[in-house]
């Protein structure tokens, strides 16, 4: 299989039919014979009404060639499968609810019938949801807990963030030993721009006998929040005040508290940024310190940030200002600050010099002459 080389994620009628007919051989046999469907491939198929038709379903995906042994290991019970499915597996030829993560929009429709408007939106169903997996034994979660309600940092200092910890209990309820990946994810409640529906944050997996239990635990820090903004789509941001809960498991479901799984949600967190936050001024002093010219001219990120903040509380120097000095920045071939560069940042996009002495720091600058001296040899 390659790219391009087929119209349709629908297999070949006959192999539809062949599922089909071993089901009725089987069932007007009457001894209780088992089907477990094998499905081989590199890329997801539509399996109709075969997934129905079988006992059991075996994605081995290209398991090389090797790959009959560690299939038929699996079947005859020596060994315990442990995996997860790395995608949604499409249920129509659309590939609706594909991938997992999913603008939080983007809903199908059921036909209701009666009065206009004759459908409602629901969630897209796939046949098999991203993570899913079986195994010989059974799981379960208990003891959830999360270390705090809010994810928080001070852009006004330089501590770093607390990261918020997550902590869950494993316990092996079946009779045989086996392996258990437990996913988390996060669900945004609303930002700036459409949420995922749920999105992946972190992993683990443990392996435990009968009976036996383990604790797991991951954290979340305040990168893992951030998003495309609405302002372009090269930069991630983060939003003060924004909400999300914490979800266990591949069908977690925290939007829905009427689900089987939302004993597995924590309690909403929120995102506090504090108010020196301006996602504008966060990727203006990133660039100016990443090109060197922060340092040049003797201006660190705290400093920068309260020259931008200075400027407009709410817009600091504005996204046109970041564009530009990421374009003077990218293509600059003199060298990573040199004079010629910053000089370029300050006078072609703005003067965030202008202000002859600032109070920063606990101390007066006056920046702009340090600027000007320094710009001197080479262009005044």
């Amino acid at each position: 299989e390659k790219p391009g080389d087929i119209h349709s994620l629908a297999l070949p009628s006959g192999q539809y039919d062949l599922v089909r007919a071993i089901k009725k051989a089987v069932s007007e046999a009457g001894r209780g014979g088992k089907i477990i469907l094998v499905v081989i491939g590199g890329r997801p198929r539509l399996l109709q009404n075969m997934v129905n038709d079988s006992d059991a379903v075996l994605l081995a995906f290209l398991p090389g060639p090797d790959g009959g042994l560690a299939i038929s290991d699996i079947i005859m019970g020596m060994h315990n499968p442990s995996g997860r499915l790395p995608i949604t597996y499409p249920r129509y030829e659309d590939a609706s609810s594909s991938p997992y993560f999913t603008s939080l929009s983007s809903q199908c429709t059921i036909d209701t019938g009666g009065g206009l408007p004759h459908y409602e939106y629901e969630p897209c169903k796939p046949e098999f949801t991203f993570g899913h997996g079986l195994s010989y034994t059974s799981f379960m979660y208990s003891d959830f807990v999360i270390s705090s309600n809010i994810l928080t940092i001070d852009f006004g200092s330089d501590d770093s963030p607390e990261n918020i910890d997550i902590f869950l209990t494993v316990t092996n309820t079946g009779q045989v030993y086996g392996s258990e990946t437990i996913l988390f994810f996060v669900f945004i409640e609303s930002r700036y721009t459409t949420p995922e529906s749920k999105r992946l944050i972190g992993f683990d997996k443990v392996s435990l006998k009968p009976r036996e239990s383990a604790t797991v635990s991951t954290s979340i820090s305040i990168d893992d929040m951030r998003f495309i903004g609405p302002h372009d789509d090269t930069h991630l941001v983060l939003q003060d005040g924004m909400r999300f809960q914490i979800g266990v498991g591949p069908d977690a479901d925290c939007r829905h508290k009427d689900s089987k799984t939302s004993s597995v949600c924590s309690k909403f967190v929120s995102v506090q940024l504090g108010d020196q936050y301006v996602s504008s001024c966060e990727a203006a002093c990133e660039a100016w310190d990443g090109s060197g010219c922060g340092s040049e001219f003797h201006m660190d990120r705290k400093e920068c940030r309260e020259r931008c903040l200075i400027s407009d509380e709410n817009e600091g120097w504005g996204w046109n200002y970041v564009t530009c000095i990421e374009e003077v920045i990218h293509k600059n071939t003199n060298g990573s600050g040199s004079t010629k560069q910053c000089y370029k940042m300050n006078e072609l996009c703005r003067d965030i010099f202008a202000v002859e002495t600032h109070n920063v720091s606990g101390g007066e600058k006056n920046l702009r002459a340090e600027f000007l001296v320094a710009c001197s040899a080479g262009f005044l």
